[in-house]
Protein backbone atom coordinates (compact mmCIF):
# COMPACT_ATOMS: atom_id res chain seq x y z
CA UNK A 1 0.00 0.00 0.00
CA UNK A 2 1.21 3.46 -0.88
CA UNK A 3 2.62 5.37 2.14
CA UNK A 4 0.53 8.48 1.34
CA UNK A 5 -2.68 6.45 1.22
CA UNK A 6 -1.83 4.63 4.44
CA UNK A 7 -0.99 7.91 6.23
CA UNK A 8 -4.24 9.40 4.95
CA UNK A 9 -6.23 6.43 6.28
CA UNK A 10 -4.45 6.54 9.65
CA UNK A 11 -5.06 10.30 9.93
CA UNK A 12 -8.72 9.81 9.04
CA UNK A 13 -9.09 7.08 11.68
CA UNK A 14 -7.42 9.23 14.33
CA UNK A 15 -9.79 12.10 13.53
CA UNK A 16 -12.80 9.77 13.60
CA UNK A 17 -11.81 8.18 16.93
CA UNK A 18 -11.15 11.63 18.42
CA UNK A 19 -14.56 12.90 17.32
CA UNK A 20 -16.29 9.83 18.71
CA UNK A 21 -14.53 10.20 22.06
CA UNK A 22 -15.29 13.91 22.24
CA UNK A 23 -18.97 13.51 21.35
CA UNK A 24 -19.85 11.03 24.08
CA UNK A 25 -23.55 10.36 23.66
CA UNK A 26 -23.87 13.41 21.40
CA UNK A 27 -22.71 15.78 24.14
CA UNK A 28 -19.99 18.38 24.14
CA UNK A 29 -18.78 20.67 26.87
CA UNK A 30 -21.30 23.50 26.80
CA UNK A 31 -23.76 21.57 24.65
CA UNK A 32 -25.05 18.35 26.18
CA UNK A 33 -27.42 16.06 24.36
CA UNK A 34 -31.02 15.99 25.53
CA UNK A 35 -30.51 12.41 26.74
CA UNK A 36 -27.60 13.49 28.98
CA UNK A 37 -29.67 16.33 30.41
CA UNK A 38 -32.56 13.95 31.02
CA UNK A 39 -30.31 11.37 32.72
CA UNK A 40 -28.90 14.02 35.06
CA UNK A 41 -32.41 15.37 35.74
CA UNK A 42 -33.63 11.85 36.64
CA UNK A 43 -30.68 11.29 38.98
CA UNK A 44 -31.37 14.56 40.77
CA UNK A 45 -35.09 13.85 41.05
CA UNK A 46 -34.30 10.57 42.81
CA UNK A 47 -33.01 12.33 45.93
CA UNK A 48 -36.32 12.87 47.79
CA UNK A 49 -34.78 13.84 51.18
CA UNK A 50 -32.95 16.71 49.62
CA UNK A 51 -36.00 18.25 48.05
CA UNK A 52 -38.58 17.79 50.74
CA UNK A 53 -36.41 19.09 53.58
CA UNK A 54 -34.10 21.57 51.93
CA UNK A 55 -35.31 22.88 48.59
CA UNK A 56 -39.07 22.40 48.70
CA UNK A 57 -40.68 24.49 45.97
CA UNK A 58 -37.27 25.38 44.49
CA UNK A 59 -36.64 21.81 43.31
CA UNK A 60 -37.04 22.63 39.60
CA UNK A 61 -34.76 25.67 39.83
CA UNK A 62 -32.13 23.60 41.61
CA UNK A 63 -32.23 20.90 38.93
CA UNK A 64 -31.97 23.42 36.10
CA UNK A 65 -29.06 25.24 37.78
CA UNK A 66 -27.27 21.90 38.25
CA UNK A 67 -27.82 20.88 34.63
CA UNK A 68 -26.62 24.26 33.32
CA UNK A 69 -23.50 24.12 35.49
CA UNK A 70 -22.78 20.50 34.61
CA UNK A 71 -23.19 21.21 30.91
CA UNK A 72 -20.92 24.26 31.16
CA UNK A 73 -18.10 22.41 32.94
CA UNK A 74 -18.25 18.81 31.66
CA UNK A 75 -18.40 17.23 28.23
CA UNK A 76 -21.13 14.77 29.27
CA UNK A 77 -23.23 13.49 32.13
CA UNK A 78 -21.01 10.41 32.20
CA UNK A 79 -17.92 12.55 32.83
CA UNK A 80 -19.70 14.53 35.57
CA UNK A 81 -21.08 11.42 37.26
CA UNK A 82 -17.52 10.18 37.85
CA UNK A 83 -16.46 13.39 39.63
CA UNK A 84 -17.97 13.40 43.13
CA UNK A 85 -16.16 16.63 44.10
CA UNK A 86 -17.51 18.30 40.98
CA UNK A 87 -21.03 17.11 41.79
CA UNK A 88 -20.75 18.53 45.30
CA UNK A 89 -19.47 21.84 43.96
CA UNK A 90 -22.33 22.07 41.45
CA UNK A 91 -24.89 21.28 44.17
CA UNK A 92 -23.46 23.88 46.51
CA UNK A 93 -23.33 26.57 43.81
CA UNK A 94 -26.90 25.78 42.77
CA UNK A 95 -28.13 26.08 46.36
CA UNK A 96 -26.34 29.42 46.73
CA UNK A 97 -28.04 30.68 43.55
CA UNK A 98 -31.44 29.74 44.95
CA UNK A 99 -30.76 31.30 48.35
CA UNK A 100 -29.43 34.52 46.79
CA UNK A 101 -32.61 35.05 44.74
CA UNK A 102 -30.63 35.96 41.64
CA UNK A 103 -28.55 38.63 43.38
CA UNK A 104 -24.95 39.32 42.44
CA UNK A 105 -22.39 41.70 43.89
CA UNK A 106 -23.39 45.21 42.87
CA UNK A 107 -26.84 44.19 41.60
CA UNK A 108 -29.10 42.56 44.14
CA UNK A 109 -32.55 41.27 43.32
CA UNK A 110 -35.47 43.43 44.40
CA UNK A 111 -36.46 40.81 46.97
CA UNK A 112 -32.99 40.96 48.59
CA UNK A 113 -33.13 44.77 48.64
CA UNK A 114 -36.56 44.67 50.29
CA UNK A 115 -35.40 42.12 52.87
CA UNK A 116 -32.45 44.36 53.71
CA UNK A 117 -34.63 47.47 54.04
CA UNK A 118 -37.20 45.66 56.20
CA UNK A 119 -34.45 44.40 58.49
CA UNK A 120 -32.86 47.82 58.95
CA UNK A 121 -36.15 49.62 59.57
CA UNK A 122 -36.63 47.40 62.64
CA UNK A 123 -33.27 48.28 64.18
CA UNK A 124 -33.53 50.54 67.23
CA UNK A 125 -30.73 52.89 66.21
CA UNK A 126 -32.25 53.38 62.78
CA UNK A 127 -35.66 54.24 64.21
CA UNK A 128 -34.05 57.18 66.04
CA UNK A 129 -32.79 58.69 62.78
CA UNK A 130 -36.22 60.16 62.05
CA UNK A 131 -36.46 61.85 58.65
CA UNK A 132 -32.90 60.85 57.73
CA UNK A 133 -33.77 57.18 58.15
CA UNK A 134 -34.60 56.49 54.48
CA UNK A 135 -31.44 58.19 53.19
CA UNK A 136 -29.27 56.31 55.68
CA UNK A 137 -30.86 52.96 54.80
CA UNK A 138 -30.34 53.57 51.07
CA UNK A 139 -26.73 54.59 51.71
CA UNK A 140 -26.16 51.35 53.63
CA UNK A 141 -27.92 49.31 50.98
CA UNK A 142 -25.74 50.80 48.23
CA UNK A 143 -22.51 50.17 50.14
CA UNK A 144 -23.43 46.64 51.21
CA UNK A 145 -24.82 45.70 47.79
CA UNK A 146 -21.50 46.80 46.26
CA UNK A 147 -19.53 44.56 48.64
CA UNK A 148 -21.66 41.41 48.98
CA UNK A 149 -23.25 39.13 46.41
CA UNK A 150 -26.59 38.80 48.27
CA UNK A 151 -28.51 39.60 51.42
CA UNK A 152 -27.68 36.13 52.74
CA UNK A 153 -23.96 36.72 52.26
CA UNK A 154 -24.17 40.18 53.86
CA UNK A 155 -25.86 38.98 57.05
CA UNK A 156 -23.08 36.45 57.53
CA UNK A 157 -20.59 39.31 57.96
CA UNK A 158 -22.11 41.64 60.55
CA UNK A 159 -18.76 43.24 61.41
CA UNK A 160 -18.09 44.14 57.79
CA UNK A 161 -21.63 45.51 57.44
CA UNK A 162 -21.19 47.65 60.53
CA UNK A 163 -18.00 49.17 59.10
CA UNK A 164 -19.83 50.04 55.89
CA UNK A 165 -22.72 51.52 57.91
CA UNK A 166 -20.25 53.74 59.78
CA UNK A 167 -19.31 55.21 56.41
CA UNK A 168 -22.97 56.15 55.97
CA UNK A 169 -22.97 57.80 59.40
CA UNK A 170 -20.09 59.99 58.22
CA UNK A 171 -21.87 60.80 54.95
CA UNK A 172 -25.07 61.73 56.78
CA UNK A 173 -23.15 64.02 59.16
CA UNK A 174 -21.45 65.73 56.20
CA UNK A 175 -24.80 66.21 54.44
CA UNK A 176 -26.38 67.67 57.55
CA UNK A 177 -23.43 70.01 58.16
CA UNK A 178 -23.51 71.25 54.56
CA UNK A 179 -27.19 72.22 54.72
Amino acid sequence: MNVKIRNGIVTGLIILVTLVLIRQNGSLKGNWSESDKQRFREELENIPELYSKILGKNKSKFIEYCIASGEKNYSSFSELSHDSEGLQKISKESCVKIISNGSVKGKWSESDKQRFRRQLVKEEGVIRLGVSKTNWIECCLNKIEANYSSYVEAIKDLDGGEKLALGCNDEMLLRNNNK
